[in-house]
């Protein structure tokens, strides 16, 4: 492989999106890593539309259009156009990603970047935060992010990717990480990415999924740390986003503009979330991975890292975090990229392998 192949370009975007950091500006870990997706995926990247299957391409489209309409339609069009914006660089992500044969440098390159700052995360717990890197006193630790939970956002799947493909040293500073930054929804996450690509039969998978969580949950209120309260908040958020569902949606940005306020802007499960900004729209959006699922995934650590993603995406914000949002659009366009109408025979066999069980 070439040094200046496109799956090498696409993974020095992937590592520098990794760790981007622009400290003094207000949004430093979050717009540097949008500038540089947005900037450099199109000038380095091959963004041939051929490649992605056509039907996931018509269901991206036809998303978009409605969250356009949706957006005119709800009365809040401006707030409208930075999420799409956001949505169509993320897109170009699918497409640069549909046209690269081999995945694993970009990921290796995330993992790298992520990895280090499990080793600021422990900077961070011993108070030694690197400079120009602030941590507020009693935060978590967060690395180049904004707050922990986005940290463990990021540190779940790459944890699931270097497990499965056994790289021992990159998984002890995640691992670390993991466990510094406290989020109950990244461990499950994690735990839930290493089950699916471990080969065994799929009534153990959920068993070790629901005994992995019961365990998390013991071992914080074994170490007195409360959790109740950010269940309990999730919870009410998800009830006011159930009671705002409409079929033509609100608008892309609406929840953000209506709850303005630290942890409610976000509904805090982007599935949930589309749906009520996009309404039907956001049926063709989640259809997506559920078709990457239904077909089956043949790369187990792979489709680990995807399954962490996905759940986080049902209980959490990733697709509203750059790095995140950049990593399970490049794990997507791969996965449903064209390969001439013949897919590939799967392991996990049939919807989502359930015939295992």
């Amino acid at each position: 492989m070439r040094l200046f192949s496109p799956e090498y370009r696409l993974a020095a975007i992937s590592g520098a999106v990794s760790v981007a950091y622009w400290p003094f500006i207000f949004a430093a870990p979050t717009m540097p890593r949008w500038w540089l997706i947005a900037a450099l995926v199109p000038i380095f990247c091959v963004l041939n539309q051929r490649r992605i299957d056509p039907l996931v391409a018509a269901l991206f489209c036809l998303g978009l259009l409605w969250a356009v309409m949706a957006s005119v339609y709800g009365g809040h069009p401006y707030e409208g156009v930075l999420p799409v914006y956001f949505l169509c660089t993320l897109g170009a992500v699918a497409m640069a990603s549909s046209n690269v044969d081999d995945i694993s440098p970009a990921l290796f390159a995330a993992a790298i970047g992520i990895s280090a700052q499990g080793v600021v995360c422990a900077l961070q717990f011993m108070d030694a935060s690197p400079p120009y890197v602030p941590l507020p006193i009693g935060s978590k630790p967060s690395g180049f992010f904004f707050n922990s939970e986005v940290m463990g956002l990021a540190t779940a799947p790459m944890f699931v990717w270097c497990v499965m493909t056994r790289r021992w040293a990159l998984s002890v500073p995640l691992l670390a990480a993991l466990i510094l930054c406290q989020s109950k929804v990244s461990m499950v996450g994690a735990v839930s990415g290493v089950l699916w690509a471990v080969p065994i039969l799929w009534r153990w998978k959920l068993a070790g999924v629901l005994v992995g969580a019961a365990l998390i949950f013991l071992a914080f209120t074994a170490a007195s740390i409360p959790w109740e309260g950010t269940a309990s908040h999730r919870l009410t958020l998800w009830g006011a986003a159930l009671y705002s569902l409409t079929p033509v949606g609100h608008g892309m940005g609406w929840w953000f503009v209506s709850h303005p306020f630290g942890y409610e802007e976000f509904v805090h499960s982007d599935a949930l979330q589309i749906l009520v900004e996009a309404g039907i729209g956001g049926v063709f959006f989640l259809a997506i991975p559920v078709i990457i699922l239904w077909r089956g995934i043949d790369d187990r650590a792979i489709g680990g890292l995807f399954v962490a993603l996905c759940f986080e995406a049902l209980v959490s914000f990733p697709i509203h975090v750059p790095f995140t949002g950049f990593l399970f659009f490049l794990v997507a366009g791969h996965l449903c990229r064209n390969r001439g109408g013949v897919y590939l025979p799967q392991r996990q066999g049939g919807i989502l392998g359930l015939p295992n069980f």
